[in-house]
């Protein structure tokens, strides 16, 4: 038996405000205005180490407009050519932005290699007011960034918490650029300068790639414990005697919607109704963690004499053996492609 709960909950009531697509222009001008001020620090004292930082910012400005772009299909709903959504989108917007922040930090790598070769185009005179403005710069993006990343798991949105993380990214990165001018200022070693810009594209460039690795991830539907683990807490929490041995689940996430397709076994006295009943309470159960545009489809099993030992039913009246072992489930068990769990030797 097969059950399918797309829609027995009601949407979940959002405020404007905390829409995934409004929240995608807010990053958008928010990197615009931000982007803006490195620029401004950047020709005031032609610092190496700032343009660089204010380089990979109009990448962030590219990618924002992309996410923005990601985050108007994901929000459109299913239909007959896209039965499961357009939620995959949003991962090939993390991996079209991981690949641009790449881009940019082997071109800030690049220019910063030939600015060592060059006369130092620093004016020492305006570092002071420069390093303030990137000073309030790095703050407001570790303030805004950590904003973004709980208000996109909150929305369940893959492309607002990596948009998030990515804005705290760099805020470590400017405050980098920071400490490494303020020894320029008291040093005077203006070489300094584009070296500090050299390594700031090397860790642009590992923050791509992490990004781009995480999209593919989420585009070949790579399994993640965590959720595994998250879902069968979900199960023991709804567990009910008669219920054993969930396995072969499968999940992934499609942007705002988890799809869970899993095996559950039931007394093989019971009757349809009874077993549906069941899937129902665990749909339930599933929908209020994992939102109203979760899908779940459950497979309902008849038990056999091997699950005697695993199931906690009193008083069955086909039970062959004891129960010999009664444990919290957790997201290896319920993977498991058999109905034993792992912990369980095979009779």
């Amino acid at each position: 038996m097969n059950a399918s709960a797309s829609n027995m909950q009601p949407a979940r009531a959002v405020d404007e405000g905390s829409l995934p697509l409004t929240w995608g222009r807010n990053l958008l001008l928010f990197n615009l205005a931000l982007t803006a001020a490195k620029i401004a620090a950047w020709w005031m004292t032609r610092s190496a180490a700032i343009f660089s930082d204010a380089l990979e910012s109009v990448a962030n400005i590219a990618t924002a407009s992309l996410a923005l772009y990601a985050l108007w299909i994901a929000a459109k709903p299913r239909d007959k050519e896209h039965p499961y959504g357009h939620g995959k989108v949003e991962y090939f917007s993390s991996g079209i932005e991981g690949t641009l922040i790449l881009v940019a930090g082997v071109t800030i790598t690049v220019i910063s290699v030939q600015n060592a070769f060059r006369a130092s185009q620093l004016v020492e005179a305006k570092l002071t007011l420069g390093l303030g403005i990137e000073i309030v710069v790095a703050l407001v993006l570790w303030a805004f960034g950590t904003l973004s990343v709980s208000r996109g798991k909150t929305l369940e949105s893959p492309t607002i918490v990596s948009g998030g993380e990515h804005l705290r990214a760099d805020a470590i990165t400017t405050l980098g650029v920071v400490a490494g001018l303020v020894v320029v200022k008291l040093t005077g070693w203006t070489l300094l300068d584009p070296i500090i810009a050299g390594l700031f594209g090397l860790v642009v460039v590992r923050n791509g790639f992490l990004l781009l690795r995480d999209a593919i991830g989420g585009l070949m539907d790579e399994a993640n414990p965590a959720l595994l683990d998250e879902i069968a807490k979900v199960l023991e929490r709804t567990r009910k005697p008669g219920w054993s041995t969930p396995h072969h689940t499968k999940v992934h996430r499609l942007g705002q919607t988890v799809h869970i397709d899993l095996h559950l076994v039931f007394p093989r006295f019971w009757t349809i109704e009874q077993a549906h009943d069941g899937t129902e309470q665990v749909e339930v159960a599933l929908c209020e963690v994992f939102g109203s545009r979760t899908d779940v489809m459950i497979h309902s099993e008849p038990c056999r004499p091997t699950s005697c030992s695993l199931c906690d039913l009193a008083d069955c009246p086909l039970r062959e053996a004891a129960l010999t072992l009664h444990k919290p489930w957790t997201g290896t068990d319920i993977a498991a492609t058999s109905r034993l769990s792992p912990t369980v030797p095979s009779p």
